[in-house]
């Protein structure tokens, strides 16, 4: 078998009844089980089974299954040790199997694919950013693109970071290592379901007609009855982005205020998280968003004065989100007129260099990545109209979305550098390398680059041990590279 990038591991377990994991397994080991017939008496039993309940028995004792997404000390969320930066996607109940896996097998972005348990459906496996903070959203992202794509559904319960994936047996399995790094980010808009069952605190009377007083009257009420409205790590995302959409800087005090009530509360975390919701927001998630989720949690907001709606505004000038947005939604558009494919238009290392250069003129939109003459002669003053024309244009997308940029090369060489020290150092004392720093700390670390030692301690995952044992020799790496 031909060997591929090895870095990805995740915890293995006997079954689906198992909590705690059996052992680690890697991306060869797991590609060499189910292309090469290890389970394959166990799969043939359970395609020719009927019964749905005893298929349902077999997939759940018969079949060992791998935490895709991450290293596991028990499987839940909270059991996490190390994310993967890999995607599960369940493509299930197929009735034109072989062309949606050709064009599965076709898309940049597939890194693994193969043939269910269950002989109906495709598990793929994808590339993502390597953190448990933005699983949610690249989940969101990708089940987006395959829709917008390919009109292809998949199962939402794979956003779950925690979710087993089955191992199964297909001689076809399909491999690209070569694939590429998923980079986009999104949060749908909320869609209204019933109130929970919460206590109604209210209604709560707002004579302001400044969306500062309604944030100061929902958190006011949050600390009276110590209510904690981001109970769920999608609820305090939007939160946050809600709070820099409105407030921006000032929303920070206001996120602590509302945040604080949840038992994993940390100031630190907190504060962490709203210099990446701001730093990222493109201004979808508005005060709406807020007052959504205070009534989904008992707070009613009653206007004694009469609130005015935001026009839309003439821009002169797109910001990158907004800029993001638009060309998004043209090259979708275009893709349902031909019925093709919306990368056909112009795929995202395109889109991320028609936003980052900006052409004026046919011939700058030629030296754009993808953009050969013959798109230009078709589509050019198209593009050049969307990127220097913008019309009376509501300026705020409906949807949160965010394309996470490519590093830097210096910083692409100090975490591989920083990588390799923490791999000879694992294997002199015969441990885990995320037992000595994860790979979260090493991405903060190349993001912070600190001057001295004690500055590692505000890192999530480092301790005053860590960095007695080990700051020193992480100095001495960065220094090297002179930064």
């Amino acid at each position: 078998m031909q060997l591929i990038n090895s870095d990805f591991s995740f915890s293995l377990f006997k079954n689906l009844y198992q909590k705690i994991p059996q052992e680690e397994c890697d991306i060869n080991q797991l590609i060499e089980i189910i292309k090469y017939g290890y389970l394959k008496n166990e799969i043939t039993q359970l395609r020719n089974t009927k019964d749905k309940s005893e298929r349902n028995k077999l997939k759940t004792s018969k079949l060992p299954c791998v935490t895709l997404s991450g290293i596991f000390k028990e499987r839940n969320a909270k059991g996490i040790i190390e994310h993967t930066g890999l995607l599960q996607i369940d493509i299930d109940d197929i009735t034109n199997y072989d062309e949606v896996f050709n064009q599965v097998k076709q898309d940049e972005y597939t890194y693994v694919a193969f043939k269910s348990p269950s002989g109906n459906g495709i598990k793929v496996i994808v590339k993502i950013n390597k953190s448990e903070e933005t699983h949610l959203e690249q989940f969101y992202a990708f089940e987006k693109y395959y829709k917008e794509e390919y009109n292809i559904t998949i199962d939402k319960a794979c956003k779950d970071i925690s979710r087993c994936m089955l191992l199964s047996y297909d001689e076809n399995l399909f491999c690209n290592p070569f694939s590429e790094v998923y980079p986009e980010l999104h949060l749908p808009e909320v869609k209204e379901v019933a109130i929970k069952e919460y206590k109604v605190h209210g209604p709560i009377h707002v004579t302001g007609n400044k969306e500062v007083d309604v944030v100061e009257a929902i958190a006011k009420e949050v600390e009276n009855n110590s209510l904690d409205i981001t109970s769920t790590y999608e609820e305090w995302l939007r939160v946050g982005f809600s709070l820099s959409s409105v407030l921006g800087e000032y929303g920070r005090e206001y996120y602590h205020r509302l945040s604080k009530y949840n038992t994993n509360y940390t100031y630190q975390e907190t504060d962490k998280k709203f210099n990446v919701l701001y730093s990222r927001n493109n201004g979808a998630i508005g005060l709406g968003t807020l007052i959504y989720i205070a009534k989904q949690h008992g707070i009613q907001i009653k206007y004694t004065t009469k609130q005015q709606p935001t026009k839309a505004k003439k821009i002169t000038q797109l910001t990158d989100a907004q800029l993001e947005y638009i060309l998004k939604e043209e090259r979708l558009q275009w893709s349902r007129e031909h019925n093709a494919p919306a990368y056909r238009m112009f795929n995202d290392k395109s889109l991320a260099d028609l936003i980052a250069k900006r052409p004026k003129t046919k011939n700058e939109l030629e030296n754009v990545f993808g953009i050969g003459s013959k798109k230009v002669e078709d589509i050019g003053e198209l593009i050049l109209n969307l990127i220097n024309d913008p019309k009376e244009i509501d300026s705020v997308p409906k949807t949160q979305s965010y394309t996470l940029p490519k590093p830097k090369e210096e910083d692409v060489k100090l975490i591989k550098a920083l990588k390799e020290w923490r791999f000879d150092l694992s294997i002199k004392k015969g441990i885990k390398p995320f037992w000595i720093l994860r790979n979260s700390s090493l991405q903060d670390i190349v993001a912070m680059k600190p001057s001295e030692p004690n500055q590692l301690l505000s890192i999530k995952g480092i301790s005053t041990k860590t960095v007695e044992n080990y700051g020193e020799e992480i100095m001495k790496i960065i220094s090297e590279f002179n930064l």
